[in-house]
């Protein structure tokens, strides 16, 4: 009995700490292009992109251990505007055209005036 009163009271502490911790997971802007480009430039960060598609194994493979990394996620979050792109969509189609896009996962980094720094694939 005594333990299921600690658990009842320590449950739901331990939920709303863990609300307030540092970020878990890499989260991208829900954005376009455009606008996100324009946040980092704005907030002194950096803007990547990782050009994702519903097909790639190696993409959801990325979700599964490197986005969920912890101090990555806390990184992204204090110095970078992350935006994921879906090469099936049409801006996707068009700027995976323009920084030719070949291969899945492909991130580009770019700093804050815009420029291309670097190509991951």
């Amino acid at each position: 009995m005594r333990s299921v009163i600690i658990v009842a009271v320590a449950l739901p502490v331990l939920l709303i700490a863990m609300a307030f911790t540092s970020a878990t997971k890499v989260t991208f802007v829900s954005s376009s292009w455009e606008s996100a480009q324009s946040q980092a430039k704005s907030e002194a960060k950096l803007f990547f992109v990782d050009f994702d598609a519903s097909y790639c194994a190696s993409c959801r493979n990325m979700d599964e251990s490197t986005y969920q990394d912890s101090r990555l996620a806390s990184f992204i979050k204090d110095n970078v505007v992350a935006l994921r792109l879906d090469v099936q969509d049409f801006d996707g189609v068009m700027w995976s055209q323009k920084y030719e896009v070949e291969a899945l996962p492909t991130m580009l980094i770019f700093n804050e005036e815009g420029k291309l720094v670097k190509r991951l694939v």
